[in-house]
């Protein structure tokens, strides 16, 4: 069961990622006219479009860090589960014995093909152009509604253990 101050620094972190993909979805917006990209796209991209990218990549790094790093253990610390010693693969299996999560393998997943842009881009080649691809392609998929929703999913969860 949550007190008063880790509830609201669960409702601090609901509220961080909740503008992170705000502006994750403003760079979205402003680029998707580009995809799916090619080298050659993206070497002639004009200056502003580069901003929106490196936005969207700058967002999607930072909410995988929230979720990370912050979410995931408020949660089961919630819930009162013994964290300390827990790696994060540990981690991510505990919150998917209690579905707080369908499937964790989607999340390493996207923090490999986080890595890999991180570590391909900004280089113009044919393995950043199918992993920014992939990034684009996989908004959806990192934005987990019964995660993301937090509030009204993830704090019933809570109150009911």
């Amino acid at each position: 069961m949550l007190d008063e101050n880790s509830f609201d620094k669960l409702n601090k972190v609901f509220k961080l990622l909740e503008i992170n993909f705000e502006r994750l979805d403003y760079a979205y917006s402003r680029i998707e006219l580009l995809l799916p990209f090619n080298a050659a796209r993206i070497a002639n991209l004009e200056a502003e479009q580069i901003s929106f990218i490196d936005q969207y990549i700058f967002r999607f790094s930072k909410i995988q860090d929230i979720m990370g790093e912050k979410l995931f253990r408020m949660i089961l610390e919630a819930v009162e589960e013994k964290i300390e010693s827990l790696s994060f693969i540990d981690i991510l299996n505990r919150l998917e014995q209690l579905e707080v999560f369908p499937d964790k393998t989607e999340w390493l997943y996207l923090r490999k093909l986080r890595n890999e842009v991180s570590h391909e881009y900004p280089m113009v080649d044919e393995e950043a152009v199918v992993a920014l691809d992939s990034l684009f392609n996989s908004k959806e998929k990192f934005r987990p509604p019964d995660l993301v929703l937090g509030n009204q999913l993830i704090t019933p969860f809570i109150s009911q253990t």
